[in-house]
């Protein structure tokens, strides 16, 4: 009868340590690949909501939309509230509302990647937001997973701080005549349209009620919130994805309202309200220049 050779205790030791190594060095590949089949997802979402996004200027004018516009209906409770969020707010119009007859999918609107979380720090850094927006997390619910540029001009055309100026129109209240505060901003009125971009990876919400203390206030953000380099976790660790107003989206890493930047002379510095000989303005996120 033949004996049972067992393994030793050593040789036991010596398989677990090689099992162990090899599952750290494979964990973080699995895991970047995954992260990089989401940001594949996100981006493709991101592509369609241009594709919409452009198919819904051309059927109002070449008007750029407004990240929301006022509309007859009550502020705070639609008919089944809080229990259907999307419809809470009655008398606004948000922009994935505004683009879904072209879209026809809600799931678009969302990325796979998005981490409150990471969003908070992002937002709460004091180089970005600082901690006033804490209070707005978490939020009560999201439109979107991602953010307009809505119709912000600030910088102080410096390399350092260069001038933004988004491309978004500002909604006006009914009682202002509504629809958007002049001048009221065009695609023809855009001088680099595959270069200015309209929306990212950020968020569209009915932000916490503890913010302002009142329930269901809509809130979009565009920027430093989804992270940048040196500051923050990116929502897809090598950058943020950006849709531009010629309808087209790609990921870009680092901060654009930073950089690239390019010289614009004679553009009106916000910081002063007066045209400046020497202005740079930041490449992507410049309607105007």
């Amino acid at each position: 009868m033949l004996g049972r050779k067992a393994f030793t205790l050593i040789e036991l030791l010596v398989v677990i340590a090689i099992i162990a190594i090899l599952a750290a060095i494979l964990f973080p590949v699995f895991s970047q690949a995954r992260e990089k089949a989401r940001a594949a997802s996100c981006l493709s979402n991101g592509r369609n909501i241009g594709t919409a996004s452009s198919m819904y200027v051309q059927d109002y004018d070449e008007v750029i939309w407004g990240w929301v516009t006022y509309a007859l209906g009550n502020p705070r409770s639609g008919p089944n509230c809080p229990a259907d969020p999307e419809n809470c707010r009655t008398n606004v119009v948000v922009w994935t509302q505004m683009f879904q007859p072209y879209l026809r999918n809600k799931q678009v609107l969302y990325c796979p990647s998005f981490n409150e979380q990471v969003l908070v720090q992002n937002a709460s850094h004091p180089n970005c937001d600082g901690p006033d927006i804490l209070p707005w997390f978490p939020a009560f619910w999201y439109y979107s997973h991602y953010g307009m540029a809505f119709g912000a001009i600030f910088g102080a055309c410096t390399v350092q701080f260069p001038r933004n100026a988004f491309p978004g129109n500002s909604p006006r209240p009914l009682a202002e005549g509504g629809g958007f505060r002049p001048p009221v901003r065009t695609l023809p009125g855009v001088r680099r349209p595959a270069e200015t971009a309209i929306l990212q990876d950020n968020f569209t919400a009915l932000i916490n009620e503890r913010a302002f203390g009142v329930p269901y206030v809509i809130g979009t953000a565009f920027g430093c919130e989804c992270g940048w380099e040196g500051v923050g976790q990116s929502r897809h660790h090598m950058g943020c994805n950006y849709i531009f107003l010629d309808g087209h989206a790609k990921l870009i890493s680092g901060n654009v309202e930073r950089h690239p930047n390019f010289r614009c002379p004679g553009a009106v510095n916000p910081a002063t309200g007066n045209p400046d000989p020497e202005c740079i303005c930041a490449t992507y996120t410049t309607y105007d220049h």
